[in-house]
């Protein structure tokens, strides 16, 4: 009948083999999980020594009998002391606070183990197998059923709060030993103990301290962490962008009424460069509000009828400012025959315009650059495609990043 829980035993010296050479970082919680699997595997041996020596009365001092069964009850109290510790602290690391007002969950431990010690203990034969009975073995009846009730009050009282992984092996571990103990008890001589030890350790290392699920936990946290900051971030760019934006706008109508005021050249000339400036600023102002709607996932292409030659002097006002300070000279083809007015998003090409403009005059030293747009017709009546290239004499593009672009 010991064979039974030399192979519980094995089985669970197997799960701590695996636990040990799992990689990942430990927490709190999982510390008192190995000590539960310490004591469920020294349990499990003492169950077997147990079995063995009441089926071997006559041949087995009664002392070496007596001391075999108060430690076997005495580390299934223990056992189930642990898993209620361990229960804790889960809810602490979960919650981020001490659980326990009061530390003394351990007292019960010890007047239970007290009673193992100097209550009797009977064996009784039976037709199937000799088993251990009377006020000893009653006592760690009642240990288990004090520390199963605290384990159901926590889980009560903060199971909302634990993640439904943990929760789940929580009451997969407890739910399966409490049948195999309400067994035990109905049933004595079945000797059946040693397997609800197992299914309780098993249940616990599959669902909460797998390694698997210890990463998916631990990469969901940092998850968050990193979607909160995210977060943080991007809201950061669009509250400094609209801060930024609104002087920006003073700046350019304080400037506007220089220009209508003004006759001197010079200084409309320089008004002209302020402005040119200025609007530069905005867009790559407005560059960064478009990131954080990207990032939010809230970036729009929006279709509207828009005059290109609007547009064209928008970006060229802000590159050649920019054209102008390098030394570069900058030009503009257009083909003859485009339309003004088109339909798409002018906010979008405005934007592609004015980074490729920028990169080719951040990039270029001497020389010029040049933005050329072409018409291709269509066959279909009223459609045509606008190209639009930029075209430098800087440094260029690396081979390996040409394809970025298309």
């Amino acid at each position: 009948m010991y064979k039974t829980q030399v192979a519980c035993s094995i089985f669970i010296l197997y799960i701590g083999i695996l636990y040990f050479q799992s990689a990942g970082k430990k927490k709190e919680s999982s510390k008192w999980f190995v000590a539960l699997l310490s004591c469920s595997f020294l349990q499990l041996m003492f169950d077997a020594f147990s079995v063995y020596t009441v089926n071997h009365l006559e041949t087995v001092s009664p002392v070496v009998n007596r001391i075999i069964h108060i430690i076997f009850l005495g580390l299934l109290q223990v056992m189930f002391y642990l898993a209620y510790r361990y229960l804790e602290t889960i809810i602490e690391e979960e919650i981020g606070r001490t659980v326990r007002k009061y530390r003394f969950t351990f007292i019960p431990l010890l007047f239970t183990m007290t009673g193992n010690i100097f209550l009797p203990v009977y064996y009784v034969e039976s037709a199937r197998s000799n088993y251990s009975y009377g006020p000893s073995v009653f006592t760690t009846y009642i240990g288990v059923a004090v520390y199963v009730f605290f384990i159901i009050r926590l889980m009560v009282r903060y199971g909302k709060q634990i993640p439904k992984k943990k929760k789940r092996a929580i009451y997969v571990a407890l739910w399966s030993e409490i049948p195999v103990a309400v067994y035990q008890i109905l049933i004595p001589d079945a000797l059946i103990t040693c397997i609800g030890v197992v299914l309780f350790n098993l249940g616990i290392y599959m669902t909460a301290e797998n390694p698997d699920a210890l990463l998916a936990e631990q990469l969901k946290k940092e998850k968050q962490r990193a979607d909160s900051a995210n977060k943080a971030k991007t809201n950061f760019l669009a509250n400094m962008s609209h801060e930024i934006r609104t002087p920006i706008t003073a700046v350019l109508g304080m400037n506007e009424l220089i220009l209508r005021e003004t006759k001197d050249s010079t200084i409309r000339q320089y008004s002209r460069d302020i402005e040119g400036a200025a609007k530069s600023l905005l867009s790559i102002i407005n560059d960064i509000l478009d990131i954080t709607k990207i990032e939010a996932g809230k970036l729009r292409v929006i279709s509207v009828e828009y005059d290109l030659g609007i547009v064209l002097k928008d970006v060229v006002n802000m590159i050649s400012f920019k054209a102008k300070v390098k030394g570069l000279e900058f030009k503009v083809q257009i083909d003859e025959g485009i339309p003004r007015k088109m339909m798409g998003d002018d906010i979008r090409l405005r934007q592609i315009l004015v980074n490729l403009l920028n990169n080719a005059v951040k990039y270029t030293h001497r020389g010029t650059v040049t933005l050329k747009i072409a018409m291709e017709r269509s066959e279909e009546e009223g459609n045509a495609k606008i190209y639009f290239s930029v075209k430098d004499t800087g440094i260029g593009i690396k081979g390996e990043d040409l394809q970025k672009l298309c």
